[in-house]
């Protein structure tokens, strides 16, 4: 869209005029189509109220979408998962592969008390509950960011639709972050549950000291 400025007539400096008329502009403007000094003081004075990054008296597309929501633009207060690697979807696998090491490690260990077999069982349980968590998680952090990418393509157009996106994120940012306690609670346990297990077979043979090794990469990833 044209960017309007000083020298410009048209009916679209009409409705600019009228508009910053509604929104108090003072002096009063003349609505009569010839963006004059007047009218650029006026929009200089809105864009400053609305804090825009231009305060240049042009109406450029920032400007008019702040003259559409009256005032400032919303912002989007929540951090940009799409920015985010896919971490979470790597997770489910890393369980799995954690899962496949005891499973060695079990073959190798049957000189070992029941207390393997113990953690082994209590390890796989945590797994399984904990599973679900990081890929539910996922999916949320997913659909925070295609609101924001919505938020991105109406923010000049809809600028109220923007803020209900926006505020909109806040409340699923919020509900993700409980999700993520619960379930960085739970991963903590599975932790400390392997590492109890990586020490109790650290004297093993060395095949077990190997898939002792591979446990312990896993746990950092």
């Amino acid at each position: 869209m044209t960017v309007l400025k000083e020298g410009s007539t048209g009916d679209d400096v009409q409705s600019v005029q009228v508009r910053l008329n509604e929104l108090g502009a003072h002096p009063e403007l003349r609505t009569d189509g010839d963006f004059g000094p007047m009218t650029r003081n006026a929009l200089i004075a809105f864009q400053t109220m609305a804090r825009l990054p231009r305060r240049d008296g042009e109406l450029d597309a920032m400007t008019r979408a702040a003259l559409k929501k009256g005032g400032k633009l919303p912002q989007m207060p929540v951090m940009d998962y799409a920015q985010l690697p896919d971490i979470f979807e790597s997770i489910p696998d890393n369980f799995a592969r954690l899962l496949e090491h005891l499973n060695r490690m079990k073959s190798l260990i049957a000189r070992l008390d029941s207390q393997v077999s113990r953690n082994r069982e209590a390890m796989q349980s945590m797994m399984a509950r904990n599973g679900p968590l990081w890929c539910e998680l996922s999916q949320r952090y997913e659909a925070i960011a295609k609101l924001q990418q919505e938020f991105r393509e109406v923010l000049l157009d809809d600028p109220h639709r923007a803020e209900q996106i926006a505020l909109d994120c806040v409340k699923r940012n919020g509900e993700a972050q409980k999700l993520y306690n619960a379930a960085f609670e739970a991963q903590s346990d599975t932790n400390d549950a392997l590492k109890t297990l990586q020490s109790y077979t650290a004297t093993m043979a060395r095949e077990m000291t190997r898939q002792a090794d591979e446990l312990a990469k896993l746990l950092k990833n």
